[in-house]
C-alpha cells in the first residue's frame, strides 16, 4: 500500500496555482497511517488517494488516485494505533518548518532526517557511524487542503506526511510506525549536504529566470519569486546562482541561500569542479562551497581532469644531438632538432615530458611554445617549428606542416627572447627579464616588480609603482581597490 503515491494516473486533472496548494473540495480526510497513505471520505464512500505531482517547465500537474477502501480493510485502519485521525489534527500555518527536522532510527544503526531546504525542496538524509550523511532523496512538499483539514505531503519515491498535532508538527513516514516529532535544527545544511542536493535537484524544472521588465530574477513553477527580480543579469550552473547588479555580485546556492558574500568584484567557477567557486573579494582570492564557507585545499590551476590519454612531448639529448620525441596512444616518433648551437637544454611548460590528449589537440603542434636554457645563462622562447624547420625527416611532415623562412622568423621575433629566468608553471613560462617577472603567454614582455606563482586561477602582482592586484588566468588584470 505504501506505494500509492507513485501509481500511474487513473484519474487526472490539471492545475495551475499561485501557491503550492493542491484543494481537494468536497473531500475529508479520515485518517493518515504510515503503511496506507491517505484515507479520505467523499461523496459517503471511503478511498486510499494517492497524488503524484509532475513539474515540468514552470507548470505543476497532479495526478490523482482513488482507490476504494473496503470496509474490513477500513476497520483494520482505524484499529491500527499508528493511525492518526483527522480530528486528531489541529490548525497551524507550517512557518516554523525551516527552523525544524525530524530525526529518527532504522535498523544496523542507521539515523534518518528529512529536513526543509527551502520552500520547494526536503531532503532525506541517511547517514551512520561508517558513513558520513548522504541525501537519499529530494521531496517536493505540497499542501493538501481538504474540508476538514490542511496537511504538508512530501512527494517523493514514497510519500511522507508533516501532521500538526497538539504537541507539535509530526512527521509520519512509512520507514517508521512511530510517529515523529519535529525537533530544532541545531546546526545548518554543510556544505557537503547542499551540494548531493544539488546534484539531486532538478533545478532548471524546479526555477526559471523572470525576465519581465528590465530587472531578472528567479521565480518557482507555482509563479512566486523565489530571488527577487533585482538584478542587470543572472548565470548558474549545477551549484551556485550569480546575480549582477552594476558592480554588485550576489551568490545564492542552490537552497536559495544568499551567502554572506559582500564586496564581491569577480566570481569564477571551474569546469571540473562546478560545486567550487573561487572570488576576489576584499582584494583577497577565496575558494568558497555551496554554504558560502572558504576552502582550505588547493585544487589544480587548470580545468583538466586526469585522465590516461597522453600525448608524449620532451626533448632529449644524446652525443650532443637534441631529438624531439612525439608519443601518441598508438606510436612513437623521432626527430632530430635543428638550429640549436647555442642550447644547453630544452624544456616545456608541463611537467615530466606528458601533457593532456585534450590539451595537446587544441594547439597546433607547430605553434607549440619550448624553452631553451642558451650557453650564455640566457633563456630564448620560441615555437617548436623553429628547432624543425629544414630537416627532412618524414616524421615531420606527420608533425607539422611546412613553413617558410619569412613566417617562421616573424613568429619567431615575436616571442620573449634574452631572458634572465624561465621556469615552468604549466600551462604557462613564468619568465624574467630586467628585474621585471610575466607569464608567458598572458605576457610577452614582463611587467611586474613581484610576481607570485598561480595558486589555481589567481597569481599575486606588484607593479613597478608599488600597486598591487591579482592576475587572473585569462590574463586580464585586477588591481587592490
Amino acid at each position: 500500500m505504501k506505494k500509492y503515491a507513485l501509481l500511474c494516473c487513473l484519474l487526472y486533472c490539471v492545475f495551475t496555482f499561485g501557491q503550492d496548494t493542491f484543494t481537494l473540495k468536497d473531500t475529508q480526510l479520515e485518517l493518515i497511517n504510515p503503511e496506507a497513505g491517505l484515507v479520505i471520505k467523499k461523496g459517503g464512500a471511503y478511498y486510499l488517494l494517492g497524488i503524484d505531482p509532475d513539474i515540468d517547465k514552470g507548470k505543476v500537474k497532479y495526478h490523482t488516485n482513488f482507490f476504494p477502501a473496503s470496509p474490513e480493510q477500513l476497520k483494520k485502519l482505524k484499529d491500527d494505533k499508528t493511525s492518526i485521525f483527522a480530528t486528531d489534527i489541529v490548525k497551524d500555518d507550517f512557518k516554523d518548518l525551516k527552523n525544524l527536522s525530524f530525526k529518527w532510527n532504522g535498523d544496523e544503526n542507521d539515523h534518518f532526517t528529512i529536513q526543509q531546504v527551502n520552500r520547494e525542496a526536503f531532503i532525506y538524509i541517511k547517514e551512520n557511524e561508517k558513513n558520513s550523511p548522504t541525501v537519499k532523496n529530494v521531496f517536493v512538499p505540497i499542501f493538501l487542503s481538504l474540508a476538514n483539514t490542511k496537511i504538508l505531503m512530501l512527494c517523493g519515491p514514497c510519500a511522507h506526511f508533516i501532521i500538526p498535532l497538539k504537541k507539535g508538527l509530526t512527521l509520519v513516514t512509512y520507514d517508521s510506525t512511530a510517529h515523529i516529532p519535529a525537533k530544532n535544527v541545531k546546526k545548518k545544511l554543510s556544505a557537503d549536504i547542499l551540494e548531493q542536493f544539488s546534484e539531486k535537484n532538478n533545478f532548471e524544472s524546479v526555477y526559471h529566470i523572470d525576465t519581465l521588465g528590465k530587472k531578472v530574477g528567479f521565480r518557482n513553477y507555482y509563479g512566486k519569486e523565489v530571488i527577487p527580480r533585482l538584478y542587470d543579469s543572472i548565470v548558474h550552473n549545477n551549484y551556485f546562482i550569480i546575480a549582477y547588479a552594476g558592480k554588485n555580485i550576489d551568490i545564492y546556492n542552490h537552497a536559495l541561500q544568499k551567502l554572506d558574500l559582500p564586496n564581491v568584484r569577480i566570481v569564477r567557477g571551474r569546469k571540473y569542479f562546478p560545486m567550487i567557486l573561487q572570488i576576489l573579494q576584499n582584494n583577497k582570492v577565496k575558494k568558497i562551497c555551496a554554504d558560502g564557507k572558504k576552502l582550505s585545499r588547493i585544487l589544480q590551476h587548470y580545468d583538466e581532469m586526469p585522465t590516461n590519454e597522453y600525448i608524449g612531448l620532451k626533448i632529449i639529448k644524446e652525443g650532443g644531438i637534441f631529438t624531439l620525441i612525439f608519443a601518441d596512444p598508438f606510436s612513437e616518433k623521432k626527430t632530430q632538432l635543428v638550429n640549436t648551437i647555442n642550447v644547453q637544454k630544452f624544456f616545456f611548460s608541463h611537467y615530466d615530458g606528458a601533457l593532456f590528449e585534450s590539451e595537446f589537440y587544441d594547439n597546433e603542434l607547430k605553434d607549440y611554445p619550448v624553452c631553451a636554457l642558451l650557453n650564455n645563462g640566457k633563456y630564448d622562447i620560441n615555437y617548436i617549428q623553429y628547432y624543425l624547420h629544414g630537416t627532412h625527416d618524414e616524421n615531420v611532415d606527420y608533425i607539422i606542416p611546412k613553413v617558410n623562412d619569412t613566417e617562421l622568423l616573424e613568429d619567431s621575433k615575436q616571442l620573449p627572447k634574452n631572458l634572465d629566468e624561465c621556469q615552468q608553471d604549466y600551462p604557462y613560462f613564468k619568465i624574467k627579464k630586467e628585474g621585471l617577472w610575466g607569464y608567458y603567454p598572458l605576457q610577452k614582455v614582463p611587467r611586474y616588480k613581484e610576481l607570485t606563482d598561480f595558486i589555481e586561477d589567481f597569481a599575486r602582482f606588484t607593479l613597478p609603482n608599488g600597486h598591487k592586484g591579482w592576475l587572473y588566468k585569462d590574463g586580464k588584470e585586477y588591481l587592490d581597490e
